[in-house]
């Protein structure tokens, strides 16, 4: 019984975690992109 408690609660946080490390990785690109763009229009600017 206690094993498949456990078992509930690892995969509860493991997917929980799998789903924080996909929107943080999306979220870090998504700045990245944004600050290379602003970069391209500064130098072009120039």
């Amino acid at each position: 019984m206690e094993v498949s408690f456990f078992d509930d609660i690892f995969n509860f946080f493991y997917t929980s975690l799998d789903l924080i490390i996909k929107a943080v990785s999306r979220y870090c690109l998504w700045i990245i992109k944004s600050k290379a763009a602003q970069n391209r229009s500064k130098i072009s600017i120039d």
